[in-house]
């Protein structure tokens, strides 16, 4: 065999090999993004509320572990904290998560629950539960960037207190496989 239809052999297989794994679907991701928080409703004491809005992070990993058609179920763990000069607030959620399996833009909803909590105001929290819904655009193979919004609550669990939490995050996703 000769030098050049060895190289072509070697050719072919790569374009194959780059062709192959460029079209694989990944199902494991993980993502980290800036984000704003808010919570509002928050005992101040003395019988008035307030709210608060921070700056932070979010960072998580999600798991697509069923496909039927063009969609995707799975579920997806994440932490987000956000703070501000006037206190901050964390939490940690888990849930299910259902996504569009499309070529460039992946729109997906998401429920999740969990536990968090703010130095803002009398009620700390502790159980939250939040929905979100965003979406992610592939910038290459396996990067994609994302923009996403929740809502939800931070509630006290040994009392009838409890805030509205909103979230808005923009960041980058990283698809394993």
């Amino acid at each position: 065999m000769s030098i050049f239809t060895t190289k072509r052999y070697v050719g072919f297989f790569l374009l194959l090999a780059a062709l192959v794994s460029a079209t694989a679907k990944a199902q494991v991701g993980i993502y980290a993004m800036g984000s704003l928080g808010h919570i509002g409703g928050v005992d101040t004491g003395g019988g008035s509320s307030g709210s608060l809005t921070g700056g932070g992070g979010t960072f998580g990993v999600y798991d697509n572990f069923v496909r039927l058609g063009p969609l995707n179920f799975g579920g997806d763990a994440r932490y987000e904290t956000q703070s501000s000069s006037d206190g901050h607030i964390n939490q940690g959620l888990a849930g299910l998560r259902l996504a569009l399996r499309a070529p460039i833009l992946q729109p997906y909803v998401q429920a999740e629950v969990g536990g968090g909590g703010t130095n803002y105001g009398t009620n700390t929290g502790s159980f939250v539960s939040q929905f979100q819904f965003g979406a992610d655009y592939t910038l290459i193979p396996h990067i994609a960037l994302r923009g996403e919004y929740g809502i939800g609550r931070l509630s006290a669990v040994f009392g009838s207190g409890h805030q509205t939490v909103q979230q808005f995050g923009i960041g980058v996703v990283v698809r394993l496989f």
